[in-house]
């Protein structure tokens, strides 16, 4: 049996872009799910990654509103065998649920952005957000190491 080398990180994940919709959320997370498994589990890891490391969960639920993106995302965790941060990601998908409704609410509003961090403070969101943010960083394995795992593991299937 040959074996098939294991692809570059970079490279996966930009042909895995290549295939996303650019279009609206909806369009975006349906072209998402049409990814066959591994790509959409290192996609929907990744996006989560990505944003708390660049504003926090805080910013992940501000941009990622569509809760099908939520579920994709657990699913990726769970795929990846990060099971820490899939239990730090249900816990601050738990804080914003209840105020999901409201945020859906405010799509397309001009001032959206100035109502959604009060509201986190005054729900007491933000600084239980900063918490969780500081552990979903100090987790070891750490994401990346994970997703060079499961790429190694997945190397036939990710190699084009």
């Amino acid at each position: 049996m040959k074996r098939v080398p294991t692809p570059d990180v970079e490279a996966v994940m930009e042909r895995i872009q290549a295939r996303l919709a650019r279009g609206n959320e909806e369009e975006y997370l349906r072209s998402l799910r049409a990814l066959p498994e591994p790509h959409r589990s290192l996609w929907s890891s990744w996006i989560v990654q990505c944003e708390v490391e660049n504003g926090g969960f805080a910013q992940y639920f501000w941009n990622i509103e569509a809760e099908g993106f939520y579920d994709e995302a657990e699913n990726g965790f769970t795929a990846l065998a990060a099971s820490g941060h899939l239990a730090i990601f249900r816990s601050a998908r738990a804080l914003v649920t209840p105020h999901l409704s409201v945020m859906h609410g405010w799509q397309g509003a001009n001032d959206r952005f100035s109502k959604y961090k009060p509201l986190l403070k005054r729900a007491g969101l933000y600084d239980r957000f900063m918490k969780l943010d500081g552990q979903f960083y100090d987790l070891r394995p750490s994401l990346p190491d994970l997703r060079q795992h499961h790429i190694s593991a997945n190397a036939e299937a990710l190699s084009t």
